[in-house]
């Protein structure tokens, strides 16, 4: 058995940070809009089983360990100091947080540009 609150809170960042919606998410996974509700509501008891779990991870780039246990030890180096980034700035009041973003996003359209 696992810590489910932890898988919640680690699926609903991931999302976050990668910009996917519940229902991006349920389509690129193949599991029910309701079902993949059910998993990432704070209130609710649902338990995705293995194979759920394995097609949330895989879809968001991470690992099943990662969503379980928030231990991002088998992520490849990169990932992991990124994924430390991430964490950081999700700490930070919300007013920092949306002027991290617009600077993150100036920057990348920069680039492309």
């Amino acid at each position: 058995m696992y810590d489910l609150d932890l898988f919640r809170k680690n699926v609903r960042q991931e999302m976050y940070l990668q910009n996917v919606t519940l229902k991006e998410l349920a389509y690129k996974t193949r599991i029910p809009y309701s079902t993949i509700l059910s998993y990432v509501s704070k209130n609710s008891s649902a338990t995705p089983s293995v194979f759920a779990a394995a097609k949330i991870a895989c879809t968001l780039g991470t690992t099943v360990e990662y969503l379980v246990t928030g231990d991002d030890s088998l992520l490849p180096k990169a990932d992991r100091k990124i994924n430390s980034i991430a964490t950081e700035i999700l700490n930070l009041p919300a007013v920092y947080r949306h002027s991290i973003e617009n600077l993150i996003h100036g920057l990348a359209n920069s680039i492309v540009e």
